[in-house]
């Protein structure tokens, strides 16, 4: 029971007042993306479907001038314009998964970036199996009876939400390297027709909405490293690592665990983090909502 207890309190601590679940959460699956990029049956395929894409601009191509001839507007600014487009096309087709690829690395620098200055900023981690984590376990276990069953009624609702946000990281990192596998894998067919449109073609669109799908992991930890900030100072103003460094000048007492606990749970502010805590679902839900407003799709 004990043991259980100690991990409501570190999975709250942590959606609170951390950012470091989600990044190892988005870091694991972003690495079995490029492990998936670089293995040769993927990369064959994506040759053989390269292929595709080239022959199906070639027809776009030739649609587009056969348009104009019908409609006895072709003229030869039509025709290099179609060719400028073909041009860009393949170029885009053959460089599609180098492209692509470049989006994903531009989404992790992002989220790396704003991983560091979250950690500079004051953010603090409670992970299982360590010093700190066994310490915390022994104080929770010298709390006293009475504020022991507040703090267990108390923690419910806040571990029932922090669950379902962590669930909610983990469902959208999966299925985002899923959809990018996909749209990587069937990019040059999606890219070859440029011919229609201009920048609103479909080539321009498919190629933003990747771009989306890859901030999105930025985007994700954007919104725990505000909505952590915002907790602190809305229901304590102390910070997670302010929090730990008194909890460890006590050298995890009983009565440090108390008012740790006590602070981590909102105090007189519980309503409060129970609204932010669902503040926070609701905005990783509309996260790919919000990418997509970002690049404009």
């Amino acid at each position: 029971m004990l043991e259980v207890l100690t991990d409501w309190f570190s999975l709250i601590f942590n959606q609170l007042y951390s950012v470091s679940g989600a990044m190892d959460t988005f870091s694991t699956y972003n690495d079995m993306y490029y492990s998936l990029m670089n293995n040769p049956v993927f990369t064959s395929v994506a040759g053989a479907i390269m292929g595709i894409g080239v022959g199906i601009m070639l027809i776009y191509f030739l649609l587009d001038l056969a348009e104009k001839v019908q409609d006895r507007s072709f003229t030869l600014q039509h025709f290099m314009r179609s060719i400028v487009f073909m041009i860009v096309a393949y170029i885009l087709i053959i460089y599609s998964m180098d492209l692509l690829q470049g989006f994903v690395a531009f989404g992790q620098a992002v989220a790396n970036l704003l991983n560091e200055s979250s950690l500079a900023e004051g953010m603090a981690f409670f992970e299982k199996g360590t010093p700190q984590y066994d310490q915390f376990k022994e104080g929770v276990s010298d709390v006293k009876l009475l504020p022991s069953i507040g703090f267990v009624i108390k923690a419910i609702l806040p571990w029932l939400i922090s669950t379902i946000a962590s669930l909610i990281v983990t469902f959208l990192a999966v299925s985002r390297i899923v959809e990018m596998v996909v749209r990587c894998l069937f990019a040059p067919i999606a890219v070859s027709d440029c011919f229609r449109d201009g920048y609103r073609s479909n080539a321009i669109r498919y190629l933003k909405k990747f771009l989306a799908i890859s901030l999105q992991y930025a985007l994700i930890i954007g919104i725990n490293v505000g909505m952590s900030f915002i907790i602190a100072q809305a229901v304590g103003a102390n910070t997670g690592a302010e929090l730990l460094t008194a909890l460890e000048a006590t050298n995890f007492s009983g009565e440090g665990c108390t008012e740790f606990l006590d602070s981590l749970l909102g105090g007189d502010h519980y309503l409060l983090l129970l609204g932010l805590l669902c503040t926070k679902v609701g905005l990783l839900i509309k996260s790919m909502g919000i990418a997509n407003d970002v690049v404009g799709v």
